[in-house]
Parts: C-alpha cells; structure tokens; sequence
C-alpha cells in the first residue's frame, strides 16, 4: 500500500490503494479509519494514484495491461462467495477490518447498490466497515452507504413480514351471531324423519314444502339432496345470505358450499334444537356423493350419505355414509329471500320514568347490541306523540330471538293476536313478568303512560302488556303504578 499523509480518523490522504483483500481490491472512502492491524505494503504495478480536484477524493489508475488488477466488474453481475463461518455484522457503532469480515458484508452488496445508495448519506465514523470488493462506480461515501444501509433494510423489512402474515390467521375462520334480521334464505332441518326411500328428490321437496308450510313460511322450498342425476350445489345457486331462524349460516350459495358454515344449522321449523342428522347424498361442495340408497327410492343393505346439523366444518353436509335403513331428517331451504324481523322482551326491568319512546329505543338498541344481535332496534312503546304501531317499521315475519314465529307482517302483528308468546329475551331465555307497552292491542297510544314515561309516582299508571300471553293481553293487560317496574319489547327494523 503506497500512503501520501497522514493516517488518522477523519483526515483526507491523499491517495489509499489497497489489494490482497480477498483476492480483490476496494477502495477506501477518505474518512475510512485503518486499523493497525492491516498489511501495509507498496504496491507493485506500477499505479499512480491522482486526487480529483473536484471532489478531493482519491482515485486510482491503473497501469497499462494490468493484469493483476482487472477492471471492477457490473455490480449487477458480480457473484460473492459467502464464509459460511462468519455472520454478516448488523449496523452498529463498531466494526473490524478483517478479511473474514469485509467478505461477510460484501454479501448483501447487490440488494443495496440498486435501491437506497443514492439517498442515504452515512456520517463520517471512526468505526465504518471496510467496503466490499470490486463496485463498478468511484463514490466511495455511496459504497459505505450502502454496507450500512442494506443491513437495516433486511432486518426492518423481515420482521414486519412475519407479523403481517400471521396477524389476520385467527380471523379466517368467521364468527356469526344473531344477525339473521332482514332478508335471508332461510334454512332448517326437518322436524320429520324419512328412511331412505323418501321418493326420490321430489319426495324431499315435498317434506320441506309441508313442514315449510306449517309454521307459515312464505315461498317455494327445497330439500338440500343430491341425487345420481342432480348435485344438491345445482339445486341451490343463491347470491342473498342464507340462515337458520337465529343465525346467518353462509353469506351465499358459494359460501355454502365452500366446506365450511358460519355457524351450525341445527334449529328445525319450529325454531328449536333436535334432530341432528340429515340425508344428503353429497359431498362437501356439495357434488353428488355415489352413496344415495339407489337415488333415495328404496330400503336396503346399500348405503346413503348424511350431514351432521352441528357441524359447521365439512361434516355438515358429509359426515359420512349410513346403512340405508337408518332414518333421518332432510335439510330445507327456500328459494327466495324471506325478509325476517326478530322480537325478544328485555332481560332487564325499567321503572315507569324510563325517559320517553326515544329512550326506550336506546334500552332495545343497547340490549340488542350487547347480545350481538345487530341491525337497528326499537322499542314497541306509545307515548302521547308516538304510536307504538308508528314508532316501528315491519314488512315481513316475525320470528322470537328462539325461532318462534310470532307474525307475519305488521297488520298480522296489530289484528289482536300472535301466533306465540314473547317470553323470551334478547339472548333467548325465557322470562316471565309485566312489560311497559302504553298501546292498545291496535297499537295506538293509550293516555296511561307514566306521563309520557318520565314518572315514577304511585299515584300515576302506565299501561302493560302480558309477556306470557299470546291473545290481545300481550299488549294491553290493564295498568300499574309508575312506581313499580315492567320489561320493554323490542323489535328488528
């Protein structure tokens, strides 16, 4: 190594040049501190070092036919062999001139010469590594840059990478609660049961239509069944959200038939738990499955496939094939949309001063959102300016928070009767008491209200509805001191 100055931290020489560093030479920005461990020795091609005015820092050129210097190769090219022995040294405040570790640092050289050389600029330290060998370009403070820069990158980027990834794992398997108000198709599990000669596909929709029927669900139904000629993932191509009388199962067929429900179909027609296995003759995507006890037309040794209603993994719709003498239920679904209202009673009581109808929305609004019902709620409550009947909005059926159906539409609602009681609450338990109603069973405002729900005088009444009764006393059943206290009904908008 020839040497013109001084060498210290921080001082310019004139010109550095240094070879035999891993078979390669590198040039040393003019800040480089050398360690008193490195091998000074004159070089002997006969170069001659030049400073550039313009910058002041050192270049070198090489003598004529100088083999043992062969000109810098594209750094886009240049292949590294990396020590296996040495870890690349992270940014630090420290570093060593070694061989070993200039060869380690010089492996991420291609990753950082494309992409953040030209905008970072790294102060002058007594403690920079020794660059890399061989770099196609004379700007040595770019060269240290890029050794300490490219460091930084690999390791900010990794470790993001990994987190991003993992992050969004639990939220692939979707959790769905009470949100069925509104449009949906609708699907149960039969409450009849059928061995496996139920008369083909057609015999099946026949189970469905009846039991459909019986518990005064509009539309055409059908039963989710596969036979030799006809896939079940045939028979149901819906683009609207499909659910049981409580729960959303899928967001559309495709979602149906995907291997997976949001939740377990298990509720039949009358909306309560019971029968759990259904013939579907299917596979998971809901393909025909070639156990089908001869298309559902005879009872034999052969087998059949069935579904689990509990299930909510593939089981649901294939758990598997049964002796055709067994005896199960069917899955049911409608064809078009239903539109669905929920009704439950408050778990909680209220006094007579419950704050107006306005307030009483906020009671239903918050009990529905507590019990993860979702949508928008009001409250079935007359006050001297509201009509019970005005305060909410019913186009379709009506089922209980437990599957219950309770009306058909409004005028079914408001004609003095309902087809079941509401005793049961926003998380679907049972409840008994005196409910705060202030209607007749019209739903037009009566003038006993708790004056307008703001009392809680004894001498001041409020009418109140029987939550236990499915004639007219479930609206109006007399009156009761403001002092006391009453549930509220609340309704799916």
């Amino acid at each position: 190594m020839r040497i013109q100055g001084p060498i210290f931290p921080f001082l310019n020489p004139q010109s550095l040049e240094l070879d035999d560093f891993g078979d390669s030479k590198s040039r040393l920005p003019s800040n480089s501190l050398i360690s008193e461990s490195c091998d000074l020795s004159y070089p002997s091609n006969g170069a001659n070092p030049t400073s550039t005015p313009e910058t002041g820092n050192p270049t070198v050129t090489p003598a004529p036919n100088d083999s043992e210097n062969p000109p810098a190769e594209n750094p886009q090219t240049q292949t590294e062999t990396p020590i296996n022995s040495i870890t690349p040294s992270m940014p630090s405040s420290t570093a060593t001139s070694s061989a070993t570790n200039l060869a380690a640092t010089s492996t991420i050289e291609p990753i950082a010469t494309t992409t953040l050389a030209p905008t970072v600029a790294v102060p002058p330290t007594a403690t920079s590594s020794p660059v890399p060998p061989p770099i196609a370009t004379n700007t040595p403070i770019e060269i240290s840059t890029v050794t300490s820069t490219s460091t930084q990158t690999v390791t900010a980027t990794y470790t993001p990478t990994e987190t991003s990834t993992a992050t969004p794992t639990p939220t692939e398997t979707p959790t769905a609660t009470n949100t069925v108000s509104g449009s949906s198709h609708l699907i149960f599990i039969s409450t009849t049961t059928t061995g496996s000669n139920i008369g083909g596909l057609a015999g099946a929709d026949a189970i469905c239509q009846g039991r459909a029927s019986d518990e005064n669900f509009p539309g055409t139904w059908l039963a989710l069944l596969s036979d030799s000629s006809t896939a079940a993932n045939s028979r149901v191509t819906f683009t609207g959200r499909i659910s049981n009388l409580r729960e959303v199962i899928a967001n559309d067929s495709a979602d149906l038939w995907d291997g997976t429900l949001l939740n377990q179909i298990r509720y039949n027609e009358e909306g309560n738990t019971g029968n759990t296995d259904a013939w579907t003759g299917s596979l998971s995507d809901g393909s025909y499955a070639p156990d089908n006890c001869n298309d559902w037309l005879v009872v034999n040794g052969d087998s059949g496939q069935y579904g689990s209603a509990t299930g909510t993994d593939a089981t649901w719709i294939d758990n598997g094939f049964t002796n055709c003498f067994a005896v199960h239920s069917v899955y049911c679904v409608s064809t078009t949309p239903i539109i669905v209202h929920i009704i439950f009673t408050t778990n909680s009581f209220h006094p007579g001063s419950i704050g107006g109808v306005a307030a009483a929305n906020t009671i239903c609004q918050n009990a529905a959102d507590t019990a993860s019902l979702g949508g928008t709620w009001r409250a079935i409550l007359s006050d001297s300016g509201t009509d019970a009947r005005d305060n909410i909005t019913i186009s379709g059926n009506i089922f209980s928070t437990g599957g219950e159906f309770i009306a058909s539409d409004s005028s079914d609602l408001w004609d003095g009767t309902i087809s079941s009681a509401l005793v049961r609450d926003e998380n679907g338990d049972f409840q008994g008491g005196a409910v705060w109603t202030g209607t007749d069973q019209s739903g037009v405002a009566r003038s006993d209200n708790c004056s307008d729900w703001t009392s809680t005088s004894g001498g001041v009444n409020g009418t109140q509805g029987d939550m236990t009764a499915s004639n007219s006393s479930w609206i109006t059943t007399g009156t009761a001191a403001c002092s006391g206290s009453g549930r509220i009904y609340c309704v799916s908008q």
